[in-house]
């Protein structure tokens, strides 16, 4: 989790604490003026990007997952046509008894 990598930094001292601010209802994390200008909090973004990148790949849906997922892609992807269609459908119905 990102939040606890950039708690434990600022408790080692890696980071300042007042140079981070972690934005819960925006979610978020905002950082200083200064802060992208030091080496060590660099390499603490680059290792967070590095994690934030594994887990990433770990969630990836996987063999009969990731074929259930495409599979459930699909089926809304069908869902969501039709509800247009009918939508339309409905409209031209609407228009058509206005007119009389």
């Amino acid at each position: 989790d990102i939040e606890d990598i950039i708690v434990k930094a600022v408790k080692s001292k890696q980071i300042d604490v007042h140079s981070v601010h972690i934005d819960h209802m925006a979610g978020c994390v905002h950082f200083g003026e200064n802060f992208m200008e030091e080496h060590r909090t660099r390499r603490l973004l680059t290792d967070m990007s590095r994690g934030l990148n594994t887990i990433c790949v770990e969630l990836e849906p996987k063999g009969k997952a990731k074929l259930a997922a495409e599979q459930r892609a699909i089926r809304a992807k069908t869902v969501l046509k039709y509800i247009n269609n009918t939508h339309e459908q409905i409209l031209r119905r609407k228009e058509t008894i206005e007119k009389r």
